[in-house]
């Protein structure tokens, strides 16, 4: 006789007991362990926040770090250094708020940075006091910022342990730069910068009966290379130095270009561009190419600065206007295994006062200069002249800057900025 499941001894009924045992045994392991895991995910949250703000204080600070670094090169500020800094963090948020960088030596630091190892190891920062950066006792080639905040936790602890202090450190170094002077001597260089002047003092000499007709035609009439000045001319003109009519056939017999000239005003751009190299931190290497109808390599890199002026003083322009035949001369020069140096920036400054009218194409070439090495190409116009379009499209497909001088201060101006205008990295 078959028995009812409820009428089997206790011992004969143990699955369904035990089932009833163990699932009791997890509702109170559950309960046991559901505030461990509350705990647990409260904590993950923390840590994941705390990781995000410290990823934005990094974000934060190699920024602010960059931008004081541009400034430093280009105004040879250290205010205005301080100033980019603070405006630039500021721009970025950490844990909820704009990353505040005070105006102090422990925040923003200035100093030097050298590569160890003989130049192929890591950048070591040296702090120079800003006093002595100010007074110009020292050069500085780095900025260091640290950014620092005290956030609250997300998520509050009953215990102390409720905010936390993320920080970060960046620097910003300018780096050596390789540049190559791309010039033109064309003979439109040799023209004078300012003809209304010169005719207007020429005509003001003639009506006081000071020169002939004869001389004034002769002054304004001719062409530029034709232009034959006499004696009483030279001799009328020559208490201003702006006006000294001196001609073009007597610079190519020998002596400096007028102080007119647009030779002239390059030759005084190229000295205060050097001025400005001369004073800086790092070691700049400059070479020079020169283009009319061709193109020549006429100085490899050089430290050496005296030979880059001597040569720019005593070239003289001549012919047409081969401006891509001038960018590809120079290019090589940077690439020079015996002279250029492998982690130096590349830099290019090509100027002209006209248009190209030789082949290759000076757009051209920039592209497949750009799409063949890391270089820079900034360009220069002066005279109204000049092709600044083509030379605007060449210096953006060249990363670089476009400039146009009216004046010969203006050029001065011009390449004084970009001789200050040195490439900066993140080195910290």
């Amino acid at each position: 006789m078959l028995r009812k499941p409820e009428d089997r001894p206790s011992a004969q009924r143990g699955p369904r007991c035990r089932r009833q045992q163990r699932s009791g045994s997890i509702m109170g392991l559950f309960a046991f362990m559901l505030p461990v895991i509350l705990i647990i995910c409260l904590m993950a949250i923390n840590v994941a926040y705390m990781q995000l703000t410290r990823t934005e204080m990094k974000v934060a600070t190699d920024a602010s770090a960059r931008a004081a670094g541009r400034a430093l090169s280009i105004n040879q500020s250290t205010n205005s250094a301080m100033d980019y800094a603070q405006s630039t963090a500021a721009l970025n948020m950490v844990a909820g708020k704009p990353l505040s960088v005070p105006r102090t030596e422990e925040y923003i630091t200035f100093g030097k940075s050298s590569r160890t190892n003989n130049g192929y190891g890591r950048y070591q920062f040296t702090a120079v006091p800003k006093a002595k950066v100010d007074s110009g006792q020292e050069q500085v080639s780095s900025v260091r910022v640290l950014g620092k905040v005290t956030a609250p936790l997300l998520i509050r602890y009953p215990q102390t342990f409720n905010q936390f202090t993320p920080t970060a450190t960046a620097i910003s170094t300018q780096v050596d730069r390789d540049i190559a002077l791309i010039l033109d001597r064309s003979g439109s260089m040799g023209d004078y910068k300012d003809y209304d002047a010169l005719e207007a003092a020429l005509n003001t000499l003639y009506k006081a009966k000071k020169i002939s007709k004869t001389e004034y035609n002769n002054g304004v009439a001719s062409d530029v290379y034709g232009r034959s000045y006499s004696s009483n001319v030279i001799k009328q003109l020559s208490g201003d130095p702006k006006l000294y009519a001196q001609t073009y056939q007597t610079w190519l017999n020998g002596g400096v270009a007028p102080e007119a000239s647009r030779w002239a005003l390059l030759r005084n751009a190229v000295n205060a561009f050097l001025d400005v190299l001369e004073k800086t931190d790092q070691k700049e290497l400059v070479s020079v190419a020169s283009f009319s109808s061709t193109a020549t390599l006429d100085l490899k890199l050089e430290s050496n600065y005296s030979l880059v002026r001597n040569l720019v003083a005593k070239t003289r322009p001549y012919n047409a206007t081969a401006i891509g035949k001038g960018m590809e001369t120079g290019m090589p020069s940077l690439l020079d295994a015996a002279r250029a140096r492998p982690f130096a920036a590349k830099t290019i400054v090509v100027m002209t006062d006209g248009i190209n009218n030789t082949n290759p194409d000076p757009v051209t070439v920039a592209k497949d200069i750009v799409k063949k090495y890391n270089v820079t190409i900034h360009t220069v116009t002066v005279s109204p002249d000049a092709d600044q379009s083509a030379m605007k499209t060449v210096a953006s497909i060249g990363h670089g800057k476009h400039y146009h001088a009216n004046t010969g201060d203006e050029l001065v101006a011009i390449f004084e900025e970009i001789a200050n205008n040195l490439p900066t990295i993140l080195t910290e």
